[in-house]
């Protein structure tokens, strides 16, 4: 049923999860120890164990997300964690957020997005760091798939909203859902250079 949800893909890096390696269950809140950074000595257990089996903490996740995120789960304020209501992750939690409000693409790169003085935007950036959403494979095949996108809409004279729409509209064919054909709509307000 996740992969299903997912239109499967990865919760994180949306890389395709094939039937015979169909990823694995990721907890967004890790169940069996919790880790703030990166330092090895922090490491607290147990975790958050009462939510191994709720729905909203699972998704469908590559083995190279998973390996990465593994126990990491930063917080704005680590004095309250534990505390659902009270916790701020500082990993995006592409169930619950719009990863548009905090990551964008610029060609096939990943960045953090800025607010307007300039200031990175933390989650963005952890997100980014910690999961390795420009690890050197996404970055090929986002490459190719741009390069891809750019030649089609070249060979057939189209402008970048056509060449988009068309895009979108093949999606639907191979039944893509509603949510995903959104997030692809956001990239009509965009203005990317090729």
């Amino acid at each position: 049923a996740l992969l299903e949800n997912q239109c499967h893909k990865c919760i994180f890096c949306e890389c395709t999860l094939l039937d015979k390696d169909g990823g694995e269950v990721e907890h967004f809140r890790p169940k069996t120890a919790v880790r703030q950074d990166e330092t090895k000595g922090n490491t607290q257990r147990p975790a958050y164990y009462q939510l191994a089996y709720d729905w909203e903490n699972l998704s469908a996740c590559c083995h190279a997300c998973n390996r990465r995120k593994g126990t990491y789960f930063p917080l704005t304020d680590e004095a309250v964690r534990f505390d659902l209501v009270a916790e701020e992750p500082l990993l995006v939690n592409p169930y619950k957020e719009d990863p548009a409000l905090y990551i964008e693409f610029r060609k096939h790169k990943i960045y953090a997005k800025s607010d307007p003085d300039g200031n990175v935007d933390m989650k963005g950036k952890l997100t980014i760091k910690y999961l390795g959403l420009n690890r050197k494979d996404l970055l090929e095949l986002r490459r190719r798939r741009l390069s891809k996108f750019r030649k089609t809409m070249i060979r057939q004279n189209l402008s970048f909203d056509e060449m988009l729409l068309q895009e979108m509209q093949d999606l639907t064919d191979d039944g893509l859902d509603a949510k995903s054909i959104e997030f692809l709509g956001m990239f009509q307000n965009q203005k990317y250079k090729f």
